[in-house]
């Protein structure tokens, strides 16, 4: 994923260490080709993570560029991350990516099994970001925003909920939220700005969001999973 820069959130909730990810690469994108991207041919980058509160990563998984890679993984808890693209009929494109934290079964070497129960699938809790934006003529315009933390097992314990949105220039059009719902829906009223992909723009552009739970898991105490994507 290269070299990952932490933006905190200002926020008055417990979890005093979320914030969002800036995902910089190694050149500014070609302007002169800004005119022929749509969010059809945009792919998005996505990253979660399983974190202690002091900001050490446990577990990681996600994506550059669309390719899959997986990074880290722990002896007792693994992390499982989908994303989902649905093509909407005003033009807009929502990608839904979720995060889960699933708990190996106690035989060794055997991953947890599609039984239909989540106890039996070992999934001790969950995060989602679904981001809805459209890209065309040069312009981006992400319209809405929104965070799932939702536990899945009786050995987990939702202690707080977190999420935050991004668009153009690095600090230019932000929206975050701290909720105690399961989910929680930002519609963010913003406008079309010049578009540059996050990935090209060294630091200087956001355009993406992300969702954090603190969650304590027995067998890991009071953990933060987080759920990222940008584009």
């Amino acid at each position: 994923m290269g070299n990952i820069t932490r933006r905190q959130l200002i926020t008055k909730g417990v979890l005093a260490t979320a914030g969002l990810l800036l995902i910089p690469s190694i050149s500014f994108a070609d302007t002169s080709k800004e005119e022929q991207v749509s969010s059809s041919t945009m792919e998005p980058s996505f990253r979660c993570t399983v974190s202690t509160k002091d900001g050490k990563i446990l577990l990681e998984n996600g994506s550059k560029n669309g390719a899959s890679a997986m990074s880290m993984q722990a002896s007792s808890f693994f992390l499982d991350d989908t994303l989902t693209i649905k093509n909407n009929s005003d033009g807009s494109v929502t990608n839904t990516y979720e995060a889960g934290l699933l708990k190996r079964a106690t035989i060794s070497g055997l991953q947890p099994q599609n039984t239909g129960s989540d106890e039996n699938n070992q999934v001790a809790a969950r995060v989602v970001i679904a981001i809805t934006y459209d890209i065309s003529n040069g312009k981006i315009k992400i319209s809405k925003a929104v965070g799932t933390v939702e536990k899945k097992a009786s050995y987990a314990n939702i202690l707080s909920r977190s999420m935050a949105v991004a668009q153009g220039p690095l600090g230019s059009q932000m929206l975050d939220k701290v909720f105690t719902t399961t989910s929680h829906t930002i519609n963010t009223g913003w406008g079309y700005v010049p578009y540059m992909a996050t990935q090209s723009s060294g630091g200087f552009v956001l355009n993406g969001g992300e969702c954090v739970g603190e969650v304590n898991v027995v067998g890991m105490g009071d953990t933060i999973i987080r759920a990222e994507w940008t584009i």
